[in-house]
């Protein structure tokens, strides 16, 4: 399973297009920290839970919305999209659930960030619905940003 990148879609990405180099390095991070994220993600949608909540738990290691964090981002949101739809919002969830609260907060925000990239007119309304179709992700007090330095 490959990443996403900005050569192949323009859209669906909400923290931007992405290089190759930006990916390499986001790979070389994770593997300085135990996690390989190709492997990782493969294992995730072949219905391996343990190996998405790995890939969650990189989120705490971002300290700064840099190429290397926006690439995570759009990586963490597009395998929001892609297992929700074909394994559920529950498995996406009981991933997430295993991690701790700042982890879950993080990824959580990481997905989110799309709802505000949606224009102000129409934001309430996406947020409603975002709210609505996920409730084991977003639960009523959910806010974006809570005590996170990288999206407030």
């Amino acid at each position: 399973v490959s990443v996403v990148l900005a050569s192949d879609a323009d859209e669906g990405l909400p923290f931007g297009k992405m290089r190759e180099r930006h990916l390499d390095r986001l790979v070389a991070v994770a593997r300085s920290h135990g996690v390989d994220i190709h492997a990782g993600m493969e294992q995730a949608h072949k219905g391996d839970k343990d190996s998405l909540a790995r890939v969650f738990g990189l989120s705490a290691t971002f300290e700064r919305m840099d190429a290397v964090t926006k690439v995570y981002g759009n990586l963490i949101f597009t395998s929001f999209l892609n297992l929700v739809e074909n394994r559920g919002e529950e498995f996406f969830a009981e991933a997430l659930a295993s991690q701790p609260e700042a982890v879950r907060q993080r990824v959580r925000d990481f997905i989110y960030y799309a709802v505000t990239r949606v224009p102000r007119g129409h934001r309430k309304e996406v947020e409603k619905e975002v709210r609505r179709g996920y409730p084991l992700l977003f639960p009523s007090d959910y806010v974006f940003g809570r005590d996170d330095k990288l999206f407030s």
